[in-house]
């Protein structure tokens, strides 16, 4: 693959939630039979190991202010988008906005609006980017990346649904706002959390499939299987669970024993987003 870390993954339809007895529908569009998604994964790696761009807290969106490093984003996700469009992929494309929340950014000195501005700015990015391969590509689709409140490897005992809904919603509208066609939240290893983010997206209207990551014994950081997890990412204020279940920083070879759509997951797909 020229996109280094790029993954295909088939996404399959859709979400239709009932939350405080409204009803919210957020789904993909309807599958294609054979269509099969590439989704970008690493840039943050790459960007920081290839090409030597510092990220302070992990964060890529404040790289669009560097006129240096916007060039070589051009270049890592045009390289993507000529892979999907020789191969006859569709393209989920996002990656700028892991940390584009409250915390992360005030630790990196954004005001709110700051933050809100440049969170649309790397939506923006991502449109300008991909508009010449609109023809070009079978489907394309621009995903809001959010990550946990805290590290990705570290645990949250304290937050709740509620404060996870609350916190993640600030990200979320602004991503409504920009009209993406999804949220991805990424490397989740908090339960509670991750129901709070699946909430979030439902009252904004978008599908998010929830992206775990797992230990070597194919478990989230906080105890449960993946399995266990996303039964539990499936309160009953969240009728129909996510869209889809996915690991990250894992091969599927060591994910897949207890990531089988087959063995007790209902409502959700279950797929691997494996970073090199």
């Amino acid at each position: 693959m020229a996109a280094i870390g790029a993954t295909a993954t088939l996404l399959r339809e859709s979400l239709g939630m009932t939350i405080g007895g409204s009803s919210i529908t957020a789904s993909f569009p309807p599958q294609q039979p054979g269509l099969m998604y590439l989704t970008e994964g690493g840039t943050e790696t790459e960007i920081m190991y290839k090409y030597g761009f510092e990220l302070p807290e992990f964060a890529m969106f404040p790289l669009l202010d560097q006129p240096a490093a916007v060039a070589e984003l051009r270049g890592v996700y045009t390289r993507y988008l000529d892979t999907a469009a020789r191969h006859g992929f569709g393209v989920v494309i996002g990656g700028l906005d892991y940390r584009a929340s409250p915390d992360w950014a005030d630790l990196l000195g954004y005001s709110p609006k700051a933050l809100r501005d440049m969170q649309l700015r790397a939506i923006g990015f991502l449109r300008e980017v991909s508009e010449p391969y609109q023809a070009d590509l079978p489907a394309l689709m621009y995903a809001g990346i959010v990550g946990p409140r805290g590290g990705a490897y570290s645990l949250n005992q304290t937050i709740t649904a509620e404060e996870a809904e609350d916190y993640h919603s600030t990200q979320i509208t602004t991503l409504a706002l920009a009209e993406v066609d999804l949220v991805e939240a990424m490397t989740f290893n908090s339960v509670a959390e991750s129901v709070g983010v699946a909430r979030a997206a439902a009252r904004a209207g978008l599908p998010v499939p929830i992206l775990f990551t797992l230990d070597s014994n194919h478990l989230l950081h906080s105890g449960p299987s993946l399995k266990e997890s996303s039964n539990r990412s499936m309160p009953r204020r969240v009728r129909t669970g996510p869209p889809s279940i996915a690991s990250t920083a894992r091969t599927p070879s060591s994910s897949s024993p207890r990531s089988n759509p087959a063995t007790g997951f209902s409502g959700c797909d279950a797929y691997d987003r494996t970073s090199p």
